[in-house]
């Protein structure tokens, strides 16, 4: 069976299927390490390949998530040049998981910062008749404060002395004309969630990156999902 073949299968074999770097016991990279903690101590449960084990299906993955569904030549453009930390081959899969919905709802996501996963998931919205909602506090996560690796001093609100990426989140969404399919919700996740009542089709969660907000995030939001979702597959990032 081809490499592609096989993950197709363990896919759709699977309701979270993993590629990392190691084993869940012994993970290899810190992403590896991360992810497979937060599914063992939410008691989800998980199938998980070694991918430097294999290195057909490491390389097969890529390929895999390249047969998927593009956006908009231009939109897709524009996704890629807001500021941000998602790599464009994520926001790919990103923007397919959110197309490939057979569940009515809107779609909600926890973390906005500048807006660029909320073009692709908008975009995928937009093209569906669907909502997405991008909840952020915008004040950013921990890396993003002073003194810390992704601090920009440029997004700090000098009245307030704080970050604020909500004006850059406003024009994003607007310059990619997407107001009518993209709301904003400004506030604490937890505090939000407290709160939520519609059931939601698709959930992406890229709040806080500590464990602590992670774990509060799945929490607090997962079972607001409609329970006829299942989870798509999670591919790692490989490179060292």
């Amino acid at each position: 069976m081809s490499a592609l073949n096989r993950i197709k299968k363990q896919v759709e074999e699977n309701p979270v299927m993993i590629y990392m770097k190691g084993t869940p016991d012994f993970p290899q990279c810190g992403f590896s390490a991360t992810v497979a903690h937060i599914l063992e101590q939410c008691d989800i449960p998980f199938h998980s390949i070694n991918v430097l084990e294999e290195p057909e299906i490491r390389e097969g993955i890529k390929v895999f998530s390249s047969n998927l569904a593009h956006m908009e030549a231009s939109r897709r453009e524009y996704a890629q040049s807001v500021r941000g930390f998602l790599p464009p081959d994520e926001g790919d899969v990103l923007y397919e998981a959110a197309c490939d919905l057979s569940i009515e709802g809107p779609l909600l996501e926890v973390g906005s910062y500048c807006g660029k996963s909320a073009v692709y998931l908008g975009t995928a919205a937009e093209e569906q008749g669907r909502i997405l909602y991008a909840l952020d506090h915008h004040r950013g996560s921990e890396e993003n404060q002073a003194g810390w690796e992704h601090h920009e001093p440029d997004l700090i609100d000098v009245e307030a002395g704080k970050l604020d990426t909500l004006p850059i989140f406003r024009k994003v969404i607007h310059n990619a004309d997407l107001e009518n399919a993209v709301v904003a919700i400004v506030g604490d996740s937890v505090s939000v969630a407290k709160h939520w009542e519609t059931s939601l089709a698709f959930l992406f969660i890229d709040g806080g990156h500590s464990f602590e907000s992670a774990n509060n995030d799945y929490l607090y939001w997962e079972s607001k999902i409609v329970k006829a979702v299942s989870y798509t597959h999670l591919t790692l990032p490989t490179k060292a």
